[in-house]
């Protein structure tokens, strides 16, 4: 009896320990266009009260996309940032870096995850208008994000997203 009572414990302690994700809300799309390049990243430099930040989105072929984000000045920082040892370790431990995204006329659509309090990560969707192959635009935001070229591009396997199959990978699904 003391060995089921242990067994159940450790079952619940590793259940309460996935990791849920709530399902993404489109599906990815492999990318065969040349509307918005992808051979590097798209970034948007911001400003609040008291700092600079930079927002950077990855786009592959495959239809992941990959997000960061950092305070700095310059596009050298950003990239500093991305190829430091610490991030690329990180980068496939957080859900909240890694969505899907998909062409539909001269818009790109994606969601990903949000980060999370104790409960399942949220999917959120945004959407970027394509004004040229080396600028997107958010209406939502009022954000015009520029093109940079960059390689080599961060890798886009991780184990959030199953780039064989359209949705993500069933880590723990919450459907409410």
């Amino acid at each position: 009896m003391v060995i089921s009572r242990s067994f159940a414990l450790l079952l619940l302690i590793l259940i309460s320990c996935t990791m849920r994700l709530k399902p993404l809300l489109i599906e990815r799309v492999d990318y065969e266009g040349n509307d918005f390049r992808i051979d590097g990243y798209y970034y948007y430099f911001g400003v609040t009260d008291d700092e600079s930040y930079f927002e950077v989105y990855f786009f592959y072929k495959n239809g992941v996309a990959y997000h960061s984000s950092t305070t700095g000045t310059n596009c050298l920082e950003i990239e500093n940032h991305i190829l430091s040892e610490y991030h690329l370790q990180s980068m496939n431990n957080v859900p909240y870096r890694w969505g899907v995204y998909k062409v539909q006329g001269t818009e790109i659509q994606y969601s990903g995850w949000s980060t999370s309090v104790g409960g399942p990560y949220p999917a959120f969707k945004r959407e970027w208008e394509i004004l040229n192959d080396s600028t997107l635009y958010s209406r939502e935001f009022d954000e015009t994000w520029h093109f940079k070229e960059f390689s080599p591009k961060p890798d886009s396997t991780n184990r959030f997203i199953d780039a064989n199959t359209l949705r993500h990978k069933p880590i723990h699904r919450i459907n409410n």
